[in-house]
């Protein structure tokens, strides 16, 4: 694993460790779309974030991070409507995967914590426990949403003992399907508004933060003010804190690897959509538990891992999301 130089304790030395599952060639593909497509996303992302506020009658400035919508684009989520958007998101990627997710919940294995984040974690008798702070919001219950996806990889169900998650990118693949089904299983239930902005959030935080916080661990924080304006221009995120976590310094491209798996997770997630045969193909590739691979779902899905048309298609349905 790779570890901060003792020479320059702002930058993170990603040496592409196994536990990732990922390689030079498709970071490089990756991060040159991500670099060339996350500023016109960030702009859609503006020009929705602005509109809404108008129909309030306000003009609004740029957002900093995590600057709110209007109250309209928003509503409290119960924890019991939480568990059951969830598990039909789940059941909306395979039948199979969202009757697991089912029996998980009717066995009590799906608990709400107090702030702090979210864990699936497996159980040598049983489905794996899932946890995940909770506090009323969309992105708690997406976040919910995302730990199912992990599970669903993590238990076949039944009788059967759950297992590890496969490495980094090709379980947060998993998750991140799961999120995409929530966004349509909410439109259904809260209405097309709210949807767009808690899609328009969390693929603000996959395809366009994700990516500057990449750049900046490979840069170190003096750069955040260029990243922040390059990845998000007309955004308010050059004055903020560069966002160099503790975890990055801990588990180095922990970052790169949930952008990568969310950029595919859109191609995938729109393949499963219309494609009974990739459909039963992603439940194969998801029965590989712990040996799961994304570039063996990438096959599936016509690319190669380090093909940039992949991740361009990533951004082209994050950009009709965003701009519709």
């Amino acid at each position: 694993m790779g570890q901060i130089p003792k020479q320059n304790k702002d930058v993170v030395n990603i040496s592409f460790a196994p536990r990732l599952g990922l390689d030079a060639a498709i970071a490089d593909a990756y991060r040159t779309v991500s670099a060339r497509r996350a500023p016109l996303l960030a702009l859609h992302y503006r020009r929705a974030f602005a509109h809404a506020y108008r129909l309030e009658g306000i003009d609004v400035a740029a957002p900093a991070w995590r600057t709110s919508w209007p109250a309209s684009r928003q509503a409290p989520i119960s924890w019991r409507q939480a568990k059951a958007m969830g598990a039909a998101a789940v059941d909306r990627v395979h039948p199979v995967l969202g009757a697991r997710i089912a029996e998980l919940i009717a066995r009590g294995r799906a608990a709400p914590v107090a702030p702090g984040g979210a864990c699936t974690k497996p159980c040598s008798f049983g489905p794996p426990w899932v946890s995940c702070a909770f506090d009323g919001g969309s992105e708690a219950a997406v976040t919910l949403a995302h730990e199912f996806g992990h599970a669903a990889q993590m238990w076949r169900g039944g009788g059967s003992t759950s297992q590890d998650a496969p490495v980094v990118t090709a379980a947060e693949l998993a998750a991140h399907v799961a999120e995409r089904a929530f966004h349509d299983v909410y439109a259904q239930c809260a209405g097309p508004n709210l949807a767009l902005a808690r899609a328009a959030d969390d693929l603000l935080a996959m395809l366009v933060r994700h990516p500057a916080r990449d750049a900046l661990e490979q840069a170190g924080e003096a750069h955040w003010p260029a990243i922040a304006t390059a990845y998000a221009p007309g955004l308010d995120w050059a004055k903020g804190r560069a966002p160099l976590t503790a975890r990055a310094a801990a588990a180095p491209g922990t970052t790169l690897a949930y952008g990568v798996a969310a950029t595919v997770a859109l191609v995938a997630y729109a393949r499963l959509e219309h494609d009974a045969a990739f459909k039963n193909a992603y439940l194969t590739w998801n029965e590989g538990g712990p040996d799961a691979r994304l570039e063996d779902l990438c096959s599936a899905l016509g690319f190669k891992a380090h093909d940039p048309s992949l991740y361009e298609a990533g951004y082209d349905i994050a950009d009709r999301l965003i701009a519709a």
